[in-house]
């Protein structure tokens, strides 16, 4: 797999305080639905209709908010992120994503919200677009759904200190850090 991050900004751009304060909030309306939906805790998340991605033990794919076009809106995230942990699964972050790979992410913060896609040697196949059903095996096409090489761009907000910030990309966490981020978003957050 390989990842392409998207920016209609150049790399050295500073964000202005308007887009500093977009992404503020958008990172600020995702822990206050968290905390409203009650998401940081992993069985009411399921509950509410959230379920794993194939292949990928990290994301909870919800299809009525993956078909609803509506982008960045914390109350229907299209994917949460949860990490296992000896304790159980730990809410993370949220992905967002575009309705499909034809389309742009808005960067709301400016350079702060950077988009990202990915490239798979093989096919991954999707259910109208976005939603994700598997892997087709190599060589061949998907049994259901189509198959596509490219996926649509994601942007992730991360509900824990990340050193690349919010919107960062990579998802490996440390996990001898990740108790410590955990209870700092206790402290600061109260979930």
């Amino acid at each position: 797999m390989v990842i392409w991050e998207v920016s209609r900004y150049s790399p050295d751009a500073t964000p202005s305080l308007d887009q500093q304060r977009a992404a503020l909030d958008l990172v600020d309306r995702a822990h206050e639905s968290v905390i409203a939906h009650g998401w940081h805790d992993y069985d009411k998340a399921i509950a509410d209709g959230f379920r794993q991605m194939p292949d990928d033990v990290r994301h909870y794919m919800k299809d009525e908010f993956l078909l609803d076009d509506r982008i960045l809106d914390p109350d229907r995230p299209e994917f949460v992120m949860y990490y296992p942990t000896p304790d159980g699964m730990v809410l993370t972050g949220m992905m967002f994503l575009v309705r499909s790979s034809e389309d742009w992410g808005p960067q709301v913060g400016g350079p702060l919200t950077v988009w990202h896609y990915h490239r798979w040697r093989r096919k991954r196949c999707y259910r109208d677009e976005v939603i994700v059903l598997g892997f087709a095996e190599r060589g061949e096409e998907c049994e259901a759904g189509v198959g596509k090489v490219r996926s649509p761009e994601m942007m992730h907000v991360w509900l824990i200190d990340r050193p690349d910030g919010p919107f960062a990309t990579a998802m490996h966490l440390n996990p001898a850090k990740l108790g410590d981020l955990l209870a700092s978003r206790k402290r600061e957050r109260g979930y």
